[in-house]
């Protein structure tokens, strides 16, 4: 995992996003990018997302100093983070995402709210 340089943000950590605090000063915008392995749901009025083949569209960020990660790790502590496959412009990349712990609880449970489009931004 030392190897994987950038973060998948998809919600409250995006650039206009509630939590995107956290990344200053630790973490540089990369650009937009699509999640290729993940299907985004609402709960609560926050994003998350679980394991599929559907696309989730976000934002890269630039680890540049890794014990941050360890911050992140706390506030996002209902989710794992896991190396994944993102697609920006012109590459694909590996990149940290957080997917949801508790996968089990999100299917055919109406407090979670499937956001077809994949994008969180533009729901």
């Amino acid at each position: 995992m030392d190897d994987v340089k950038y973060l998948f943000v998809y919600g409250t950590l995006m650039k206009e996003g509630a939590l995107n605090l956290f990344l200053k000063g630790g973490f540089d915008f990369v650009g937009e990018a699509i999640l290729k392995n993940g299907r985004l749901y609402e709960h609560d009025h926050l994003p998350i997302i679980i394991s599929g083949k559907e696309n989730v569209i976000g934002e890269v960020y630039e680890i540049k100093k890794p014990f941050r990660l360890s911050i992140l790790d706390k506030i996002e502590r209902n989710y794992n983070r896991i190396v994944s496959d993102v697609e920006m412009k012109d590459e694909s990349i590996k990149a940290f995402a957080y997917f949801y712990k508790y996968p089990a609880l999100v299917k055919n449970n109406p407090r979670f709210v499937k956001i077809e489009s994949g994008d969180w931004k533009n729901k």
